[in-house]
This record gives structure tokens, C-alpha cells and sequence, in this order.
């Protein structure tokens, strides 16, 4: 069950009420995955099986289901950015539906205790140690085929394939999860060239706890969008909770930076980025091709900050309706974005410059 809500942020209350009638109509089921980490609530999730599983399921019958006992589950699996909710990314993934109901067997959004999602009512978690801890347990569960995450959730999803690609690889056919075999990140944080670089990214939060979220407000966007004035209101003592300024207080966990471990990702990893992007500048893409090297693809969106799926979802759901399928996005969209490193053996033609 969704938790209680309470009187306070009426238009909060309602757009997630309006929504999760919306996401239970088409589909999806709501579900809160218990850890140890958060007894209370938990790590939220919506689940949609998509056509792609249902048509499958009635096409095998009783009689050809128990000869394709092995057959995988292709799950993607989206993580919010802090203090977000998967329903900011929804204009994006509207835009993919019938791609993704062709690619996907279920399509599986987190939504975090305490943030803006459907878990708004309850204290998020008292660490980013526990949160990242909670967050591996509750991906081993879903074992996500493509995993998808935005920000600090760009840094979880590649914490956990840091973690699955060091896990030993069995001999022979073996059903054990292994991992996400594709990995796609938008804005991700966790990974600095140097202490300076840290030193920056926690001062957007330490600004943000002085001075509310007016200060995060004005970082959030390239030009911020005409109705987000409306809604502002509803965000502003989110900085001044208690158990968000605990949240805070803990994001000098230096031994969850992933610089010299990202290295060690096994999977194609692609990631998306605003070049105006004020909260994790877009100069910071470097460390991360450097450190990944030919496994890794950096997508630019032009004129795009932090909250790229707001403000470009119509570019960010090309760029990712082509990555899916394992292309590299079309030379032909070089106004709207341009792509980085990796292999590019594949013919595309591609950007590199810096």
C-alpha cells in the first residue's frame, strides 16, 4: 500500500494521486520492496508488464512454457536523481512506448521514502551508505536487463554494476544474475578527477542547506520551464527536513566514489548530458571517458541542464529510442546532440570533438 499522505503539498498530493491512477490504468503495479535498511517503508516500485510479455506468455501456452524453462526476462529498470521521482521522466518514456513494449518484457520504476515521488510522506534514508545498500538489494531482486538512472541515481546504478561485474563469473550455463548487460546514465554524479572536483559538487548541497531550495532552484535548469513557478512551493522545506539534512550530511561517504572502480564495468554504459548542466557540470564527462574508455559513449544535449528529461524529453527519448537498439544515435541529429568516445567501428558516423 502507498503511504498515508498528509494535509501538506496539495498540488504534490494530487499529481501523485492522479498519477498512480494513470500508471494502474495502463498497466502498472505498485509494490515496496522491505530492507533492513528502511523497515519502514522501504524502496517503492512500479512494475508494467508490457504486450512484448503478455503476447509471449499466451503464445508458449502450458505445454511450450515448460520446454523454455530458461527464457530471460528483459527488464529495464529506471533509478530518480535525489529528492526526484520516476513521474519526471514519464514525458520521456510516453514518448517510448511502443519501443519499449517491442524491447521489454516489464519496465520497472524505483521511487525512493522521502523524495517527491509516491513515498513523499515518508523519512528518506538516514545515510547514502544505506541507501546505496538498500538500493543493491532491491536490483538484485529486479535483476534489471537495462538499467537506467538519473544524477545520484546514475551514480547507484553504476555502483551496482561496479559491484556485479567484480562478483565471479560461473563456468557453464548457469541462471545466476550477473548484472544489467547495458547501462545508461543521465547526469551521473560519483565520479571526480580530483578533491577539488568533490569539493564542488557537495557545495551545491551545502549552499542548498543554508540557503533552502532557492539556491538549488536556480541550478536545476538551463532556462527553467514557464508552469515549474506554479509548483516551486511545494519544494521549498525539503532542504530544511531533518532527516533530508541527515540525508546530506552523509554524502561525504568517500569510500562510495567510484573513481578507480567504474573502470572495472563490464557492460556497454552510454551516458546522457546537458552541456549547461549546473548541478554536475558537463566538463566532468572526461574522468568518466577516461576512466571507462572504449565501453563508454557520452551523448551532449546542447543548451540542456540538470534536469535534461524536463527540459529536452523529445531529444533525450530520440537519443535513447536508438540507443536501445543498440545503435549509435543518427549523425543526421548533430544539431541536438553529439556523441563522445567509444568504438566506433560500427560505421556511424560520430562527433568526438571535446
Amino acid at each position: 500500500m502507498i503511504s498515508r499522505l498528509k494535509p501538506s503539498k496539495p498540488i504534490l498530493r494530487s499529481a501523485n494521486w492522479i498519477s498512480s491512477k494513470a500508471l494502474a490504468q495502463i498497466g502498472f503495479e505498485w509494490d515496496q520492496h522491505y530492507v533492513d535498511e528502511h523497515p519502514e517503508s522501504g524502496l517503492g516500485v512500479w512494475r508494467l508488464k508490457t504486450s512484448k510479455s503478455r503476447s509471449r506468455k499466451k503464445a508458449r501456452g502450458p505445454v511450450a512454457s515448460s520446454t523454455r524453462p530458461g527464457r530471460k526476462t528483459e527488464r529495464l529498470v529506471f533509478v530518480p536523481g535525489f529528492g526526484d521521482s520516476s513521474l519526471t521522466w514519464f514525458p520521456v518514456f510516453s514518448l517510448l512506448s511502443p519501443l519499449l513494449s517491442r524491447k521489454f518484457d516489464e519496465i520497472i520504476l524505483v521511487d525512493y521514502p522521502g523524495w517527491h515521488g509516491f513515498l513523499h510522506d515518508e523519512a528518506c534514508f538516514s545515510s547514502l551508505e544505506k541507501l546505496f545498500k538498500a538500493s543493491a538489494k532491491t536490483l538484485d531482486r529486479l535483476e534489471p536487463t537495462v538499467l537506467m538512472g538519473h544524477s545520484l541515481g546514475g551514480w547507484v546504478c553504476a555502483a551496482y554494476a561496479v559491484k556485479k561485474s567484480k562478483q565471479a563469473r560461473p563456468s557453464g550455463v548457469s541462471r545466476n544474475y550477473m548484472g544489467p548487460e547495458k547501462l545508461i546514465l543521465a547526469a551521473p554524479a560519483g565520479l571526480y578527477r580530483s578533491n577539488q572536483e568533490i569539493h564542488q559538487w557537495k557545495e551545491n548541497f551545502r549552499d542548498a542547506i543554508e540557503g533552502g531550495f532557492e539556491q538549488m532552484r536556480s541550478r536545476m535548469f538551463a532556462k527553467e520551464p514557464f508552469l515549474f513557478r506554479f509548483i516551486s512551493q511545494e519544494f521549498k522545506g525539503f532542504f530544511t527536513r531533518p532527516d533530508v539534512l541527515q540525508l546530506l550530511r552523509s554524502f561525504d561517504a568517500k569510500k562510495l566514489m567510484l573513481k578507480g572502480q567504474a573502470h572495472s564495468i563490464a557492460v556497454p554504459t552510454w551516458i546522457l548530458w546537458g552541456d549547461a548542466d549546473q548541478v554536475n557540470p558537463f566538463r566532468w564527462h572526461r574522468v568518466w571517458l577516461d576512466e571507462m574508455g572504449q565501453k563508454l559513449r557520452v551523448v551532449q544535449i546542447p543548451k540542456t541542464g540538470h534536469s535534461l528529461q524536463v527540459e529536452s524529453p523529445a531529444v533525450v527519448a530520440a537519443v535513447l529510442a536508438q540507443i536501445l537498439f543498440d545503435k549509435v544515435p543518427h549523425r543526421f541529429g548533430s544539431l541536438f546532440w553529439k556523441v563522445k568516445g567509444g568504438n566506433h567501428a560500427q560505421g556511424a558516423s560520430v562527433l568526438t570533438n571535446s
